[in-house]
Protein backbone atom coordinates (compact mmCIF):
# COMPACT_ATOMS: atom_id res chain seq x y z
CA UNK A 1 0.00 0.00 0.00
CA UNK A 2 1.29 3.20 -0.68
CA UNK A 3 0.40 6.56 1.30
CA UNK A 4 0.80 10.40 -0.42
CA UNK A 5 2.31 13.10 2.09
CA UNK A 6 1.70 16.46 1.67
CA UNK A 7 4.66 18.50 3.07
CA UNK A 8 3.97 22.15 4.56
CA UNK A 9 0.30 22.40 3.37
CA UNK A 10 -1.14 25.14 4.06
CA UNK A 11 -4.08 25.73 6.55
CA UNK A 12 -5.67 29.00 5.87
CA UNK A 13 -8.39 30.60 8.32
CA UNK A 14 -7.04 29.15 11.73
CA UNK A 15 -8.96 31.39 14.33
CA UNK A 16 -6.69 32.71 16.57
CA UNK A 17 -2.76 33.87 16.22
CA UNK A 18 -0.31 31.98 18.54
CA UNK A 19 -0.15 28.88 20.10
CA UNK A 20 -1.97 25.76 19.15
CA UNK A 21 -1.32 21.98 19.73
CA UNK A 22 -1.69 19.21 17.82
CA UNK A 23 -3.63 16.34 20.00
CA UNK A 24 -3.36 12.98 17.95
CA UNK A 25 0.57 13.43 17.46
CA UNK A 26 1.30 15.31 20.26
CA UNK A 27 3.43 18.98 19.02
CA UNK A 28 3.04 22.27 18.91
CA UNK A 29 3.15 24.76 16.61
CA UNK A 30 3.17 28.81 16.03
CA UNK A 31 -0.01 30.33 14.04
CA UNK A 32 0.88 33.75 12.77
CA UNK A 33 -1.76 35.53 10.09
CA UNK A 34 -4.36 33.31 10.99
CA UNK A 35 -2.40 30.35 9.01
CA UNK A 36 -0.53 27.31 9.58
CA UNK A 37 1.59 24.96 7.53
CA UNK A 38 1.33 21.09 8.59
CA UNK A 39 2.69 17.53 7.18
CA UNK A 40 -0.37 15.38 6.35
CA UNK A 41 -0.63 12.10 5.28
CA UNK A 42 -3.82 10.75 2.80
CA UNK A 43 -6.52 9.68 5.29
CA UNK A 44 -5.10 11.58 8.18
CA UNK A 45 -6.72 14.13 10.25
CA UNK A 46 -5.40 16.77 12.61
CA UNK A 47 -6.79 18.15 15.96
CA UNK A 48 -5.67 21.64 16.52
CA UNK A 49 -6.35 22.82 20.21
CA UNK A 50 -5.20 26.58 20.90
CA UNK A 51 -3.29 26.76 23.59
CA UNK A 52 -2.76 30.73 23.74
CA UNK A 53 -0.94 33.83 22.34
CA UNK A 54 1.34 34.02 25.19
CA UNK A 55 1.81 30.53 25.83
CA UNK A 56 5.85 29.47 25.46
CA UNK A 57 6.54 25.84 24.60
CA UNK A 58 7.80 24.23 28.34
CA UNK A 59 11.94 23.66 27.80
CA UNK A 60 12.73 19.97 26.88
CA UNK A 61 13.70 17.67 30.62
CA UNK A 62 16.93 17.94 31.49
CA UNK A 63 19.17 14.92 30.96
CA UNK A 64 21.07 13.51 33.80
CA UNK A 65 24.44 13.68 33.38
CA UNK A 66 26.22 10.05 33.67
CA UNK A 67 27.94 9.49 36.77
CA UNK A 68 31.61 10.39 37.14
CA UNK A 69 32.62 7.27 38.97
CA UNK A 70 30.63 3.73 39.55
CA UNK A 71 29.66 2.77 42.82
CA UNK A 72 31.22 0.17 44.52
CA UNK A 73 29.52 -3.19 44.37
CA UNK A 74 26.61 -3.86 46.07
CA UNK A 75 27.80 -5.76 49.81
CA UNK A 76 24.42 -7.68 50.11
CA UNK A 77 24.84 -8.94 46.99
CA UNK A 78 28.67 -10.18 47.53
CA UNK A 79 27.11 -11.35 50.96
CA UNK A 80 24.20 -13.59 49.41
CA UNK A 81 26.80 -15.27 47.25
CA UNK A 82 29.42 -16.44 49.51
CA UNK A 83 26.70 -17.82 51.92
CA UNK A 84 25.65 -20.06 49.20
CA UNK A 85 28.22 -22.52 48.31
CA UNK A 86 29.58 -22.73 45.27
CA UNK A 87 28.27 -25.95 42.78
CA UNK A 88 31.43 -26.95 41.33
CA UNK A 89 32.96 -27.37 45.00
CA UNK A 90 30.09 -29.34 46.88
CA UNK A 91 30.25 -32.49 45.25
CA UNK A 92 28.58 -35.79 46.88
CA UNK A 93 30.92 -37.24 49.06
CA UNK A 94 29.92 -40.41 47.83
CA UNK A 95 31.20 -39.59 44.56
CA UNK A 96 34.18 -37.84 45.86
CA UNK A 97 35.71 -40.99 47.29
CA UNK A 98 37.52 -43.19 45.52
CA UNK A 99 36.33 -46.67 45.04
CA UNK A 100 38.55 -48.98 46.96
CA UNK A 101 37.88 -52.34 46.98
CA UNK A 102 36.96 -54.27 49.72
CA UNK A 103 39.58 -56.62 51.05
Amino acid sequence: MFFFLIAHYRVPNIPANGWWHEWTFNYDVKVDNNEVHLDIAEREAKILVWLGDDWQPSPPAPVPEPAAELPPADQSNNASQEQQPDSSTNQNPESTQSEVPSQ
